[in-house]
Parts: C-alpha cells; structure tokens; sequence
C-alpha cells in the first residue's frame, strides 16, 4: 500500500487526474486507504481477476457483490462489463450492476460505470441502446489498432459516439468522415 501511495502521488505531481487500482488484486481495504490520502485523484476500479469468483454460477460471488464492495471502498469508477465486447457479463448482469453504481446507496455517491474490452467504434450503437449514455466507453485495442494509428482511432471512436448519440447511422455519418469509415472497414473483416 505504500508504494500504492508513492505512485499516486507521483501521479499527482505530474498532473494526472486519475489513477487506475486493480481492486481484485490490491484488495479494498488498500483501496479505502488509498481513498483516505484524499489526494483529489479519480480512482478508476478495474477489475482484474474478478472471473476467479465470478465466472461460476453455482460457486463464488457475482460482480454485484464486487461492485458493492468496491464503491464502499470509495471507487469512482468501475469496469462493469460490455455485453457486445469481451468482457464477462451478461446483459442482465452488467445493467444490474450499472444501474447499482449509479442508484442511491445510503449517504455514498454514484459511481461511473465503464464499458471496456474489444470494443471499436463499430460496436458503439449497440452498446450505448443496451447500456445507455451515463457511462464511460473505453476503447484499448479498438483505438490503438485503427489502420492508420492511434490519432484516427481516437477520431474514429469520438465520430461513432457522436453519430450514436445523435441517432445517425454509422455508415451514413462515415460517409464524411473517413477514420470512422476505415475504422468500420477495418474490424468488419
């Protein structure tokens, strides 16, 4: 934990804004210390590991329970699952477990859901009609892997989540847009 702490700090001290926890791996009694240091940092729950409990059905604890304990442990933010990527959880797992982050939890404040893995800017619409819009969409993969680099995969992915949001087709808004239309070209395959 203190070298947890030695890094968020440095963090700090560069400029970030946000620091990313593995709270499977760190545990959430090193989250809620993090979060004691108050250093005005968001901190971004992932969730690495989380199958070993989750996985089974008929063993262990769903992501519910981790997400619960997470946002007690002061999270801001928490990769919840896809539904179109691939990340595990189903659609009615990760809706629930949504809408619990961003529900009334006693005197505790939401959290941000994070919609993250395989996803590139093709899946946009599906994602956002299942999950709706009060979430952060994280792409990896599906913006670094754009053919022409990680700047046209950036464009490419804000393109097909304004065109989402504003109820445009992808192939219609692509049409003036080319890193969404090489985007759409490129993971159509």
């Amino acid at each position: 934990a203190d070298e947890m702490i030695k890094r968020a700090e440095l963090v700090k001290k560069l400029g970030g804004k946000c620091i990313m926890v593995d709270i499977i791996t760190s545990g959430f009694s090193a989250v809620q210390y993090l979060r004691k240091q108050n250093l005005g940092l968001i901190i971004h729950g992932h969730r690495a590991g989380h199958s070993a409990f989750t996985k089974k059905k008929d063993w262990g604890i769903s992501m519910l329970v981790i997400a619960k304990l997470a946002r007690l442990a002061g999270i801001d933010e928490l990769h919840t699952g896809t539904v179109v990527g691939k990340m595990e959880g189903t659609k009615e797992e990760v809706i629930t477990t949504n809408n619990f982050l961003k529900s009334k939890f006693g005197k505790l404040k939401p959290v941000l859901p994070v919609a993250s893995g395989g996803l590139h800017p093709g899946l946009v619409p599906d994602l956002l009609r299942i999950l709706g819009k009060d979430l952060i969409v994280n792409f990896g993969g599906g913006l670094h892997g754009h053919p022409k680099g990680s700047v046209w995969g950036a464009k490419a992915a804000y393109q097909a989540i304004e065109a989402a949001t504003n109820n445009i087709s992808l192939e219609k808004f692509a049409k003036n847009h080319r890193e969404l239309d090489i985007a759409l070209k490129h993971w159509k395959k």
